[in-house]
């Protein structure tokens, strides 16, 4: 393969194997810590939005401070690395609109399951009492001991099958609020969405805390971003959304 050296001795090719798991090491090293800043930098992102400050406080304020921080308490080293997480206006600005789609993403998802669900609830599907796992599932209800027991229940209940195909959904479940609590929770959720102006006084209200006076340039993806940060309550999978991306150097 390589006849210029086949002369040489094995100490050459010690030093060459060495050389090559070195060269490994640096880029599994490099690697990972690319990983880490580009995780640091979302995090940073995430707060900022949730906070519904200005893109540029990360590099003007919040990671100054955190390096200030860092050399005090821990000393250079740990600081320097700090001055390679990318937090610059534009990034930051691109790390929220990235989350905040997918927040969009998730939540039609989300709307989509809940749709499907309530559509055979209203058409008389009595199939609900053997795929309530199902239900649970979507709704992110976890398969407790509580909720384990009132599955069972409502499953082995015939009366409660005969009461469901008789009655409007919404007086079922809210007969069901004592006796189960979980289950009758969720299914009120999704039935009765609008039952207060409280998300929408909320979302108006940050709004107009994010779109200021200061930030009337924000451009329309941003401000969607931000406000679906400000009042949802789901979580960007940050850890998914790194795999994603090529972390970037500051700039």
């Amino acid at each position: 393969m390589h006849p210029e050296h086949q002369n040489k001795t094995s100490d050459f090719f010690e030093r060459k194997a060495s050389e090559q798991s070195r060269q490994v090491v640096f880029f599994d090293k490099h690697t990972n810590l690319n990983k880490t800043l580009l995780k640091a930098s979302f995090e940073m992102a995430l707060l900022i939005a949730k906070a519904k400050k200005s893109f540029t406080i990360g590099e003007n304020l919040v990671l100054p401070a955190a390096i200030k921080i860092c050399e005090i308490v821990h000393g250079d080293k740990i600081a320097d690395a700090l001055r390679s997480i990318p937090v610059s206006n534009d990034t930051i600005k691109r790390r929220i609109d990235y989350m905040g789609d997918y927040m969009k993403s998730q939540l039609l998802i989300q709307i989509f399951l809940k749709s499907s669900w309530l559509n055979a609830f209203k058409n008389g599907d009595s199939s609900m009492f053997t795929s309530l796992h199902d239900f649970l599932t979507v709704n992110e209800l976890s398969m407790t001991t509580s909720v384990s027991k009132q599955l069972i229940e409502i499953r082995e209940d015939s009366t409660l099958e005969t009461e469901f195909n008789e009655k409007e959904l919404t007086e079922f479940w809210l007969r069901r609020q004592q006796e189960y609590p979980v289950i009758s929770k969720a299914a009120l959720l999704i039935l009765i969405p609008f039952a207060s102006t409280y998300l929408c006084e909320t979302a108006f209200s940050q709004l107009q805390i994010i779109k200021n006076k200061h930030r009337s340039c924000i451009s329309q993806q941003s401000l969607e971003s931000n406000l679906r940060i400000s009042v949802s309550n789901i979580t960007p999978d940050i850890n998914m959304l790194c795999e994603n991306m090529q972390a970037q150097p500051s700039h």
